[in-house]
């Protein structure tokens, strides 16, 4: 994260698979990435439920 932050790049964090899921709904953001494996949802199921949910 801190490599990202030192070339300019504005970075969120998200502590968990929901959390994340809303903050991309409520401020879609022009790339994501993320954890495949997160605690409460997996990374895959994370990439499904943006994509049929913009």
């Amino acid at each position: 994260m801190t490599m990202l932050k030192n070339n300019n790049y504005q970075v969120r964090k998200a502590l968990n698979g929901e959390s994340a899921i809303k903050a991309i709904k409520l401020e879609p953001p022009d790339r994501i990435l993320l954890d495949i494996k997160m605690f409460d949802i997996i990374g895959a199921f994370q990439i499904t439920e943006v994509a049929q949910n913009p």
